[in-house]
């Protein structure tokens, strides 16, 4: 019976050190498969207009927002509050005609992190997301729900913004007005609780 557990253990052991050795390598510059896509969208990113400073403060905190690694720690233990914005970026890339064990969008978001920080990935995911309505991008939706744009919202509206973007069919100001404003309720308390933040009306 002691055979069969030192079997077992050293068997899980090794399975552990081969699963990380092949994160490494798939993380790193020898995993060279789409390279150019990868730099496409950096450089795409890069050139994505900057958020205003309040919205990305608030969208970090109101989906304590993570890095790739702890967006997959959370998966694990079934934490789905959070968000990555690399992994967003990544999920939503147009690259996933290749090889899924060498370009998924988990390996995507590392190569991505790799030179840009989560900012610059929100700035392009925000940019790009739909708002349905025909609203594409967080500066559209800003005019078109609240009549204003973006830089002139105070921190209400934007977290407004920033619940949409989890699911914008669901908390919708138009289609969902009560589903919206209640949303909208845990993420301010959320805020008071969690940061002791002062929200700002004007």
């Amino acid at each position: 019976m002691k055979k069969i557990l030192y079997i077992l253990f050293v068997f899980i052991v090794l399975c552990f050190v081969i699963g990380i050795a092949y994160i490494q390598y798939l993380k790193s510059a020898l995993n060279d498969s789409d390279n150019e896509e990868i730099t496409l969208i950096s450089e795409n990113i890069l050139n994505a207009e900057k958020l205003p400073d309040r919205f990305s403060e608030l969208y970090h905190k109101v989906y304590s927002s993570t890095n790739t690694n702890e967006e997959i720690f959370n998966q694990i233990i079934g934490k789905y509050d959070s968000e990555c914005p690399c992994l967003s970026v990544a999920r939503n890339s147009f690259m996933f005609h290749t090889d899924w064990f060498k370009n998924n969008y988990y390996v995507v978001s590392w190569k991505l992190e790799e030179n840009l920080d989560k900012d610059d990935c929100l700035n392009y995911y925000a940019s790009k997301f739909d708002f349905i309505d025909n609203n594409i991008g967080v500066e559209n939706a800003s005019n078109y729900y609240y009549n204003k744009p973006l830089n002139k919202l105070n921190d209400i509206e934007l977290i407004g913004l920033i619940v949409m973007m989890k699911n914008p069919s669901l908390y919708n100001p138009k289609h969902k007005p009560d589903v919206f404003k209640e949303r909208v309720l845990e993420a301010l308390v959320f805020l008071q609780l969690e940061y002791n933040e002062p929200i700002k009306t004007k």
